[in-house]
């Protein structure tokens, strides 16, 4: 792919690197706290600490702060690799145009593929494969219960309203016999039903059920299914994370977990061991569906079964650490991981947020304050304010000399003199001689396409005899010289 084929799709996978890499940060430290806080810390508050992760992977702006831990990162790690940003490749000249610069300079012929094209092709299968994969791993777990009549016994049901009624779950769920699940697991989020494999009701006692239906209707209480969706999709576009992987695996354990302590606080003191050999009794033979979304299973593999009965084992109502300690815990890791490096006065960093119209409050002055360091839009600022003197004086020569390398291989002098002498007919029939201009806005874009590397646009404010105007809009970026030379006008 060329960087102009690339596109919007080449920013976004950019966005998702820095993403990526900032998350892995945070889920080291999760990871530790995870490891020294124990069982002093309840299940609930540890699946909590993975929500911080999920946010900062999809969050698209966060704040700027010198106090941000991922300034400890070195820039260029935060980088999307393959951007080319010193490439001099150009496009090929539209048909029926010159393969050839004014003063017969031949223009380099386009590049097929850069590398950051190769890397968005990439990025874009292996998201793709997870994707396909994770839609047909839900289709077949519809299967499972297609065609399946929702059990009708009084007493099943009887209980199931008692279990909702001490969980405080308004939330019809229906319960489904079938074959084709080996372990309970609650299925589906907006219209949720409890599977269960086939004949279990018939094998387990009455205490046994309870402690079926408690733990699903946790899961469905914690809203579990959303949150696996969410780590799925997010998984989809992190995919060549494996620490992301890690993350997500540790934090299904934990909704686990937490569903376990949620139903013991609704059954007696002694209820652990009875509870325990529940667990053991349904999975000493099977595990529960494996990564699929759409599911909370009961359990997962021998290792995670292990560790729930040792954490079911000592479980004591009220043992854990107070909510509000756990709470301030979680919201000072927030605070931390959840403002973004600190970026030097007239730097900025790559925006997606911005190319997807979500306003983030910084915005570049136009003009610096004395005694400031300049910023890179001054320079920019300052040529654009040249390029328009010559425009407003009708220098058609120099504004086409002044115009980026790029531009003049695109169209000829005596073509760009024929438009500059149109569009500037047109602009004094409408509005009349020009009175003055001013620089209104500066806008940082990076990642521009035909290789052109990062950008400027400076928005103008005009006078005119019959008014004021607002624009033009002139696109400026960095020549092979270093100088900031014109890429683009737009009238508004």
């Amino acid at each position: 792919m060329t960087p102009a084929e690339t596109g919007a799709l080449g920013t976004f996978v950019s966005w998702t690197v820095r993403a990526s890499l900032e998350a892995s940060l945070l889920i080291g430290v999760v990871l530790v706290v995870r490891s020294i806080a124990g069982q002093r810390v309840s299940a609930k508050w540890r699946s909590a600490l993975w929500l911080i992760v999920l946010l900062r992977l999809v969050v698209l702006w966060t704040p700027q702060s010198r106090f941000s831990v991922y300034n400890l990162i070195p820039r260029p790690v935060l980088q999307f690799p393959g951007a080319d940003r010193t490439s001099n490749v150009v496009p090929a000249p539209p048909h029926g145009q010159p393969t050839l610069r004014a003063g017969g300079e031949r223009l380099p012929q386009p590049s097929r593929w850069t590398r950051r094209g190769l890397l968005v092709a990439v990025w874009s299968a292996g998201a793709a494969a997870f994707a396909l994969w994770l839609l047909i791993r839900t289709l077949s777990a519809v299967l499972a219960f297609r065609g399946r009549r929702p059990v009708t016994d009084k007493a099943i049901l009887d209980l199931m309203e008692d279990c909702k009624e001490d969980l405080g779950v308004r939330t019809y769920l229906a319960v489904i016999e079938t074959p084709r699940t080996q372990v309970p697991a609650l299925f589906g989020w907006i219209r949720p039903r409890l599977l269960l494999p086939e004949g279990v009701l018939a094998t387990l006692d009455r205490e046994q059920v309870r402690h079926i239906f408690l733990h699903e209707l946790a899961h469905l209480k914690r809203h579990d299914v959303a949150f696996n969706w969410s780590m799925a999709l997010v998984q989809a576009l992190h995919w060549f994370n494996p620490l992301i992987w890690v993350a997500f695996g540790q934090a299904r354990a934990d909704l686990e977990l937490a569903c376990d302590e949620l139903a013991l606080t609704h059954l007696p003191d002694h209820a652990p061991r009875e509870y325990g050999n529940t667990i053991l009794e349904l999975l000493s033979t099977h595990t529960g569906p494996k990564r699929r979304p759409a599911f909370a299973a009961l359990g997962e593999d021998a290792a995670q079964v292990k560790r729930r009965i040792r954490r079911i084992a000592v479980f004591r109502k009220g043992r854990y650490t107070s909510h509000l300690v756990s709470a301030a815990a979680i919201l000072l890791l927030g605070c931390v991981f959840m403002v973004d490096a600190s970026h030097g006065q007239g730097e900025r960093p790559p925006d997606f947020a911005r190319s997807l119209g979500v306003a983030a409050p910084t915005a570049a002055p136009a003009e610096s304050a004395p005694g400031d360091r300049p910023l890179p839009g001054d320079a920019a600022a300052a040529a654009a304010e040249r390029w328009m003197a010559l425009a407003d004086a009708g220098a058609s020569d120099r504004t086409w000399e002044e115009a980026h390398s790029v531009v003049r291989g695109l169209i000829s002098r005596s073509a760009w003199k024929n438009v500059f002498a149109e569009l500037h007919r047109v602009e004094a029939a409408e509005r009349g001689k020009i009175v003055s201009r001013r620089v209104v806005a500066i806008e940082y874009l990076t990642g521009l396409p035909l290789n052109l590397g990062d950008g400027v646009s400076v928005g103008f404010a005009s006078r005119y005899e019959k008014g004021e105007f607002a624009g033009p809009k002139l696109l400026f970026a960095k020549d092979r010289d270093g100088q900031w030379r014109l890429v683009r006008s737009d009238k508004e």
